[in-house]
């Protein structure tokens, strides 16, 4: 077979050259640039002025960037004496908290550590969009490179960066991302403090996690973050830092909503708080500093279905929504008490869920890939989405419970209901059963979905993912035809292999998946699992003989090498 070369570029761009990328030399921007939204320039060539030409135009861009951002006006900002009595005295952001300010040396963008700062906004940022965009934090770093609030956010972000890399490099970007105590509490504190809390649940740091998260909620609080007056105030002068400042509460809301999950509680600190914040806008619009000068409301939104024209609202904005329906529905099937009960409860939520789906753009509705690159908010919440259908429907489908499913640190499926022998009871059961195994499907191929290689999926997925995982497992040792545990088996490897494509970059995906692991080998070694008894007692026991045996060793150890 003839092998062809793959193609060099003659000329690549100065930031892939330094970092010896591959480039593929698109003029004026190549498209790593383009995907991480920075500054791209080719080197000057000694036969033609193309290039020279090309470098001086984008000079000019940068310098109408940054006089763009800059205003007459500061930050609004409190000192440390005036928030002592409301953030406290524990303000350290790390473990370090006796190093100095002047420890953390002023340095211009191009002395930073860029390729920490690549990896943060190429795997991060997409699924958490709310700091700056990269070519603004660079015109604000040119201008306010001794705001030690800015100075702190990139040290949090290139701490996070260093996650992709290696452990070593984490570690020590951990001792410099700490808080500095001359800094005021600024909105770039509460992001600071947001992605700290962010870095420390990757790292399965629960307690701290949960304490820097009350932190950055009570700073929000106390600047005013969680009005619209706040954003509000910087739109005359640089609507795109506004735009983050509404991203940024925005955020705070979404993290709340998944810690409460964590938490397996369910109770909200936001729950009927005061948010008068505009919603964010498109990620596109937000990338490429193009803000729409009108932002949509949360009583836009809530109001869609009556609007005269038809207005379509960004991805963060369903995202926001997917939140507040992913506690509601896990929260829910927690509370049946009854079989009527749980089928009214469930019914209502099923069709607000729904109602989410059918309201949905047509091009936001399919998950649809570009290049190697997917809309992750939309794809969080169609995942949350589906996982809220697992949980809703499993209680009151005819799908046992195993007690290796306890193993899991992601929380325990909602108790089973006792069933009623009737005919009726028993066709609802299966039905149930139906729409579990077609949200977990579902599911599923939404990891089927995600580009090669991509490591950008949130965290708080990992969760999502294991127990829809757990319900397969289940469900292939004793509710499914040969034919479906076949392909059941297959998609269980999907989600494995998505895991496990981050357990060297989150601890937490780590031990999760370990998890899985053990629960796998529970359940899957275990003699056949009895399904919970609801009506044909020798139809049931028919089934467990034809499933005693499928799952033999040998296909147990060829699981294992696919997990391993």
């Amino acid at each position: 077979m003839e092998h062809r070369a793959i193609p060099r570029v003659s000329v690549a761009c100065s930031a892939c050259r330094n970092q010896h990328l591959r480039c593929d030399a698109q003029h004026p921007v190549c498209g790593r640039c383009r995907s991480l939204s920075r500054a791209c320039s080719y080197p000057e060539s000694r036969r033609s002025t193309k290039f020279r030409m090309q470098k001086r135009a984008a000079a000019t861009d940068a310098a109408v960037t940054a006089a763009n951002a800059s205003s007459p006006r500061q930050l609004q900002v409190l000192t440390p004496a005036n928030t002592a009595s409301n953030v406290g005295s524990d303000a350290s952001l790390g473990s370090d908290s006796s190093q100095s300010p002047s420890a953390l040396t002023v340095r211009s963008w191009s002395d930073r550590d860029t390729s920490l700062i690549d990896l943060y906004y190429e795997y991060f940022h997409p699924s958490h969009p709310f700091v700056l965009p990269r070519r603004a934090l660079q015109a604000k770093l040119s201008l306010l490179d001794d705001l030690p609030s800015l100075r702190l956010l990139v040290n949090v972000m290139q701490y996070i960066g260093s996650c992709y890399r290696d452990p070593v490099a984490r570690q020590h970007h951990l001792r410099e991302s700490i808080y500095t105590p001359d800094a005021a509490v600024d909105g770039f504190i509460v992001q600071s403090t947001l992605l700290m809390s962010l870095a420390k649940s990757m790292c399965d740091e629960v307690t701290e996690a949960e304490k820097l998260f009350a932190r950055a909620l009570a700073q929000a609080r106390l600047i005013g973050m969680n009005k619209k007056s706040f954003a509000d105030a910087e739109v005359g002068f640089d609507p795109v830092l506004a735009e983050s400042w509404r991203r940024t509460w925005w955020m705070v809301y979404v993290v709340d909503a998944n810690y409460c999950i964590i938490r397996q509680d369910y109770k909200t600190a936001l729950l009927g708080a005061e948010n008068s914040v505009d919603l964010p806008c498109e990620d596109e619009s937000y990338g490429q500093l193009t803000i729409p000068p009108t932002a949509s409301t949360m009583s836009d939104y809530q109001c869609r279905e009556y609007a005269l024209d038809d207005k379509s609202f960004s991805s963060f904005t369903y995202l926001i929504d997917a939140n507040r329906i992913y506690v509601r529905a896990i929260r829910s099937s927690t509370q049946y008490s009854g079989i009527s009960q749980a089928e009214m409860i469930c019914g209502n939520m099923e069709a607000e869920i729904a109602s989410w789906f059918i309201m949905l753009p047509s091009s936001k509705r399919d998950l649809p890939v570009q290049q190697d690159a997917m809309d992750q908010l939309m794809f969080q919440a169609h995942i949350m989405m589906y996982t809220a259908l697992v949980f809703l429907h499993r209680p009151l489908s005819n799908l046992s419970y195993n007690a290796a499913e306890a193993l899991s640190d992601c929380g325990s499926p909602p108790p089973p209901l006792r069933p009623e022998a009737s005919i009726g009871s028993i066709m609802d059961h299966q039905k149930h059963a139906d729409k579990l195994f077609d949200a977990i499907r579902k599911q599923n191929q939404c990891l089927i979905l995600l580009p090669m290689r991509a490591a950008q999926l949130s965290p708080f997925l990992i969760c999502t993912v294991a127990c829809c995982t757990i319900a397969h497992l289940v469900a292939c040792k004793g509710a499914f035809a040969p034919d479906e545990a076949e392909i059941a088996r297959c998609r269980i490897r999907v989600s494995m292999g998505t895991l496990k494509h981050y357990e060297d970059i989150w601890p937490k995906a780590r031990k999760i998946l370990t998890q899985l692991k053990k629960i796998a080998h529970a359940i899957l070694q275990a003699g056949a699992v009895a399904q919970t008894p609801i009506a044909d007692f020798e139809m049931l026991a028919e089934q467990d003989a034809m499933f005693a045996n499928f799952f033999d060793r040998d296909w147990l150890q060829a699981f294992e090498a696919s997990a391993a």
